[in-house]
């Protein structure tokens, strides 16, 4: 007989009625696809050095010899295996093959009931009638006294959730950890997996239907102009030569379209080779990162031949860079896009999108005049070629409304904010999503203005839209919920401020989970809102639960943890605890140098409260250092009439006059 943990050849023989092989093939799929919690599996009940149960053997799958010496590598099989999974029913109790397996792995185990895993996929175990499911070798009480795994349906359950049921139990058994801690394992890889298969979907669904609608888009223009060409040419004979270059020019645009069909078609496949790569569910590489996968892509672009092509997939790849925080390679790939879409003449709405694109990045990287400054160039050709009360038109001054809004300029802010509103309830009417969209950044606007009575008129009018189109329980509706609860936030009017933030949580935690940056961030608002209320312990407990979903999600250095390290940084400020708060402050800082760079507005942000918490602690050298610095970026990126620059520079004025030996420092 063989012994201790790393004899065994097998981890677990599944025995079975062939009648059974279904049920058999998913338990050994599920069984080897359990990656196992090494916290909770003590060593010895585990396979050394492995982080999966495998291999499982399930008879003829693992058997590569003729039928005549089955028997002989089945014995072998059973006795270099484990543990003996007996899959029970009433065909596995009359089955003389499974009984074989059984007395031999007895044999071969010196008579260990306790390496035996019976798992009772239907009947009733010790019924003695033709409902029983135990074959005879198990009817004994060192089995039926056992609470079985059970594989059969609750009432209400579909087949495959009662064979899970049944193999978390097998699993609970054999590596003798908690049933609950075995299924909470089981569901977190689920969860982990859908959620790499929902951003892949996501990205490739709109990629799919962005050139879709494009290929679609040439194809109608392609129909239309042939229609016209044939009208033409039935006119009188003086026309005919009118109709014959009619039906040429419709010969070269549907040629264009065709051509304009197949780079669409050449340029979805190399994107959707990139994010399927990542993809497990199409042979992808589970361990590879979409970031990873887009910068191994990056080196085929520049080998493409057909400028079209190498221009959408520039364009695509550079806007999923800036959505990742990679603003200088996005850049780069953008600016691509646009020199071949300006050098091989582009349809005006493909070059008015790549100023849009690159402007967005801009607008994220903080770089608030560059983004005036393409956003303007997208408005100008969208009024041109589409009209000056076309939806892309309204799209362009509501982008450039909300530059303004960050720059401070609250009056242009709402004059473009307004231009897009009236287009979109002329055009798209007064319920439409986009109608909402500019009602929620006008609110916005009148929010950072102070005027609250106004803002809360248009979030609720931004909520009254959602509610009645999206739900109640939609993510848009959650976002109308948080804005008004900023501005209760804003205005003191804390209880009401925590009733709409926690009407937007349960709507995260109900519809992305509780791991989730966006609930993350309702847990930091939360925090925000108790901690002005010097209720600093549940403070610290939501601002650590956003904290904690930030890092294991995102990663310890993406701009969302930065903001959570602020947050916490700044509460410990409010509670006079300085040394804390330097330390919280500092990490925001780190994070924000590195992946927005030391001229963001948000780095400025950090430079300004650790100014004032070194002012606090009488560091007052260092302190007009971090001082000046944040004055400086808010000059350059939000303007010398923003709040945020008077309020950094009265601050330091105010210090270099009560400390005089610091003027020359502030001055210089």
């Amino acid at each position: 007989m063989q012994s201790g943990q790393n004899t065994y050849k097998y981890y677990a023989f599944i025995s079975y009625s062939r009648k059974n092989s279904k049920a058999s093939k998913y338990l050994q799929v599920e069984l080897e696809h359990f990656r196992i919690p090494v916290k909770y599996v003590a060593e010895e009940n585990r396979p050394q050095g492995q982080t999966y149960l495998r291999p499982i053997f399930r008879d003829r799958r693992d058997l590569k010899v003729g039928e005549e010496s089955f028997t002989e590598d089945i014995k072998a099989a059973v006795a270099q295996s484990r543990y003996l999974i007996v899959l029970c029913s009433p065909e596995a109790a009359a089955s003389d093959w499974v009984e074989e397996e059984i007395k031999h792995f007895l044999a071969t185990h010196n008579n260990n009931y306790r390496a035996i895993v019976p798992v009772v996929l239907k009947g009733n175990p010790g019924s003695n009638d033709d409902t029983e499911c135990l074959p005879v070798s198990l009817r004994n009480a060192e089995i039926t006294r056992r609470n079985l795994a059970s594989m059969i349906l609750d009432e209400g359950d579909d087949e495959k959730t009662g064979w899970e049921k049944g193999a978390v139990d097998a699993l609970s058994y054999m590596l003798k950890v908690d049933r609950e801690k075995i299924k909470a394992t089981v569901d977190a890889e689920k969860l982990r997996q859908v959620k790499i298969y929902v951003v892949i979907a996501i990205v490739a669904s709109v990629i799919i239907a962005a050139f879709a609608a494009w290929a679609l888009y040439n194809a109608k223009i392609a129909k239309e102009n042939e229609k016209l060409a044939m009208e033409q040419k039935s006119l009188a004979e003086k026309k005919e030569a009118e109709a014959l270059r009619q039906k040429k020019l419709a010969e070269a645009n549907e040629k264009k379209a065709t051509e304009n069909a197949e780079d669409a078609k050449e340029a979805l496949a190399f994107l959707t080779g990139v994010f399927q790569s990542t993809d497990p569910t199409r042979k992808g590489n589970k361990d590879l990162t979409v970031l990873a996968a887009i910068r191994d892509s990056i080196p085929r672009i520049k080998t493409l031949k057909k400028w079209r092509v190498r221009a959408t997939i520039s364009r695509d790849i550079g806007s999923v860079l800036s959505s990742l925080c990679e603003y200088p390679q996005a850049l780069e790939l953008l600016n691509e896009a646009h020199k071949l879409n300006l050098k091989n003449n582009a349809e005006p709405a493909e070059i008015a999108t790549t100023y849009h694109n690159i402007g967005l990045v801009y607008y994220n990287q903080g770089n608030y005049p560059k983004a005036l400054e393409y956003y303007h160039k997208s408005l100008a050709i969208f009024e041109k070629a589409l009209g000056k009360t076309h939806p892309n038109t309204a799209t362009s001054y509501n982008n450039i409304g909300s530059v303004y809004s960050r720059q401070g300029n609250y009056p242009q802010a709402l004059e473009y904010h307004h231009k897009a509103l009236e287009i979109r309830e002329k055009v798209l009417g007064k319920e439409h999503l986009d109608t909402a969209g500019s009602y929620n950044n006008i609110g916005l606007v009148y929010d950072r203005q102070g005027n609250y009575p106004q803002a809360l008129e248009y979030h609720h009018k931004a909520l009254e839209i959602r509610e009645k189109v999206l739900g109640k329980e939609h993510l848009d509706t959650a976002g109308s919920y948080n804005n008004i609860g900023l501005v209760y936030y804003n205005q003191g009017n804390y209880p009401k401020a925590l009733e709409y933030y926690h009407k937007a949580l349960a709507i995260m935690e109900k519809v992305l989970g509780k791991s989730h940056p966006n609930t993350a961030t309702s847990y930091n608002n939360i925090g925000s809102v108790y901690d002005s209320q010097g209720k600093y312990p549940q403070a610290l407990e939501y601002h650590h639960k956003a904290l904690a979903i930030m890092e294991k999600v995102l990663g310890k250095e993406h701009p969302s943890t930065a903001e959570s390290y602020n947050s916490i940084g700044s509460m410990y400020y409010h509670q006079d605890n300085y040394l804390k708060a330097l330390e919280y402050l500092k990490k925001a800082l780190a994070i924000r140098e590195k992946v927005l760079g030391k001229e963001h507005p948000s780095t400025a942000e950090s430079y300004y409260n650790i100014a004032l918490t070194l002012y606090k602690q009488k560091e007052y050298q260092e302190s007009c250092k971090y001082m000046k610095k944040a004055v400086d970026i808010f000059k350059k990126r939000l303007g010398e009439n923003h709040s945020q620059t008077r309020l950094s520079i009265n601050w330091l004025e105010t210090i270099t006059k009560a400390l005089p030996c610091f003027a020359e420092l502030y001055f210089r």
